[in-house]
C-alpha cells in the first residue's frame, strides 16, 4: 500500500465510523512524549487524509485498524473466535500497510496492550498470551 492508498484507508475508516475529523483524532491514539496516551488534533487527521505527515506510530496504526474492524463488524459478540478473527484482519491491514514483515510477532506486546485497553482481553488473558 503506497501513501495514497494508506491516507484514503484512514479516511475511509473515518467516514464509515461517520466520526468528524475531531472525533476521529479523539478515538485514536498515540503514546506522546511526556510518557502518557494522547490524542491527535484536526488537522492532523486532515494531513494524513492528503497524505502528509502520515501516521508511523504502532499504536495509531494499530487504533486505526480495529477501528476499521468495529466498522465492518458492528455489534459482533465478544468470543475466543471472534477474537481470533479480529487479531487476523488487524494482521492483514499491517501486512497490507507494512508489507509482508515479521511485524507482529516482534510487537506481540503492542497489539496485547491495545486489546486490553479497549477492553478486548483482559490483562491476565494477555499475560497469557505472551508466554
Amino acid at each position: 500500500m503506497d501513501a495514497i492508498e494508506y491516507s484514503n484507508w484512514i479516511k475511509r475508516v473515518r467516514m464509515d465510523a461517520g466520526l468528524t475529523q475531531a472525533e476521529f483524532g479523539r478515538r485514536i491514539l498515540r503514546y506522546g512524549r511526556k510518557g502518557a496516551w494522547e490524542s491527535f488534533r484536526r488537522n492532523e487527521i486532515g494531513n494524513w487524509e492528503r497524505g502528509e505527515n502520515l501516521p508511523q506510530g504502532m499504536e495509531t496504526f494499530l487504533s486505526i485498524a480495529l477501528l476499521d474492524w468495529e466498522n465492518q463488524h458492528p455489534g459482533e459478540k465478544d468470543t475466543p473466535e471472534t477474537r481470533t478473527r479480529r487479531y487476523r484482519f488487524v494482521q492483514e491491514r499491517m501486512q497490507k500497510v507494512l508489507g509482508k514483515r515479521d511485524f507482529y510477532c516482534r510487537n506481540i506486546q503492542d497489539v496485547l496492550f491495545l486489546h486490553v485497553s479497549r477492553g478486548i482481553l483482559s490483562l491476565p488473558e494477555a499475560m497469557e498470551m505472551t508466554r
